[in-house]
């Protein structure tokens, strides 16, 4: 084992690695340590509440924080892009989805788009995208977003996997598996691969834009119908 710093506190979030250093959360801070040098410190940044893992995007850091902002560093500074950035007016307790600089980030009224580097009026490209069970809003602020192809993929705690389209955010289609989803899915030739809190994998016909049902190969890895009467 090998201790590159040594930290205040325990740190309770994932790191985001990007060019040999590390970015990872520690309360409402941000933190660096570069995994070479062993050399490390905060990252400069205004925060009124804690962090969740951050997200490393073309040389830029985004971090989304319970005191209900998105923040966007310069990750090679670590230092806070001025006028860079989105309010989004509610606890955020998962990490946003970032493709070509606009952020992907789900919360408790549903998920919503930013280009956080548009005029402050601009900023909100769509959403919140409320994704509907009958009268039921399904909140996505467990499960980490996805983006591939032209869609934002991400499960939902009323056991619903959703694809949105990533330009608009329109309902591609859903996909009822029937357990809250807590966890990012991951996409992979046009394949939704999402682990539920049932404690199975379930694999998922995905950037087709339909809902289909794949072959098991084992009894810990399913697949569902979709949803009756929806796409699919």
């Amino acid at each position: 084992m090998s201790v590159l710093i040594g930290l205040p506190s325990p740190a309770r979030t994932d790191i985001a690695l990007a060019s040999g250093i590390a970015y990872f959360a520690l309360g409402n801070d941000l933190w660096w340590v570069d995994v070479n040098s062993r050399q490390g410190g905060l990252c400069a940044v205004k925060n009124t509440g804690a962090f969740v893992t951050p997200v490393i995007s073309e040389g830029m850091i985004y971090a989304a924080s319970r005191g209900g902002s998105i923040h966007v560093l310069d990750a090679e500074s670590c230092t806070e892009v001025d006028g860079v950035g989105v309010f989004v007016g509610e606890a955020l307790t998962v990490k946003p989805a970032v493709h070509d600089g606009i952020v992907y980030q789900p919360g408790t009224r549903g998920a919503t788009a930013y280009d956080p580097a548009a005029a402050p009026d601009d900023r909100l490209l769509w959403g919140p995208a409320p994704v509907t069970e009958g009268t039921v809003l399904a909140s996505p602020d467990k499960g980490s977003p996805v983006v591939a192809g032209g869609l934002v993929y991400f499960g939902a705690q009323n056991g619903y996997v959703y694809a949105l389209d990533r330009k608009s955010g329109e309902l591609v289609w859903e996909w009822y598996e029937g357990v809250p989803i807590s966890a990012a899915p991951t996409v992979t030739d046009g394949v939704v691969y999402i682990a539920t809190t049932a404690g199975q994998v379930i694999a998922i016909g995905g950037e087709s834009g339909i809902a289909e049902e794949l072959p098991t190969t084992t009894s810990t890895v399913g697949s569902r119908s979709p949803v009756p009467g929806g796409a699919g």
